[in-house]
């Protein structure tokens, strides 16, 4: 779909991304992966690794360019072939499998014991596994941790 894009700049309104890194236009990328079948490189990286899919480009775009979905793509292209994949991603998908991304604090409980909170739920670990393997995101992840290995 790149080759709907008409360069309205449309996307760029709302883009976090762009608000740090102003050469990121996901108008240009998508018009340069229609064109050069290229992947433009910001601050060393494939554009499609400084996306924060946060959706905003595919919300606001007239023509339905899924800019976003395109980076998933090449993501899992990414991973697959073994190519280049920034540090710190690797931490983030495993944390998928203990169903939080993020460690709760000591205080952070006993602040919510405190307010007369409930206890936050336990995240269902075989649910998870079942969607890791379903989505064989489970066999990504495998092959994103020999990466890291072999670094």
């Amino acid at each position: 779909k790149t080759q709907r894009c008409y360069q309205c700049n449309t996307c760029v309104s709302g883009c976090p991304v762009f608000k740090v890194y102003p050469e990121f236009k996901p108008a240009n990328i998508a018009r340069s992966l229609f064109q050069n079948k290229a992947v433009p490189v910001y601050h060393g990286r494939p554009a499609f690794w400084l996306c924060s899919s946060c959706l905003t480009c595919e919300a606001k775009c007239p023509q339905d360019v899924d800019i976003t979905k395109i980076f998933y793509k090449l993501r899992n292209w990414a991973v697959e072939k073994k190519f280049y994949v920034p540090e710190g991603i690797i931490k983030e998908a495993e944390s998928m499998k203990t169903g939080s991304t993020a460690t709760i604090s000591q205080s952070i409980i006993e602040r919510r014991f405190q307010m007369g909170l409930p206890e936050l739920p336990k995240p269902d670990l075989l649910e998870i596994d079942k969607i890791l393997e379903y989505s064989k995101f489970d066999k990504r992840l495998e092959g994103l941790i020999t990466m890291e290995e072999m670094e």
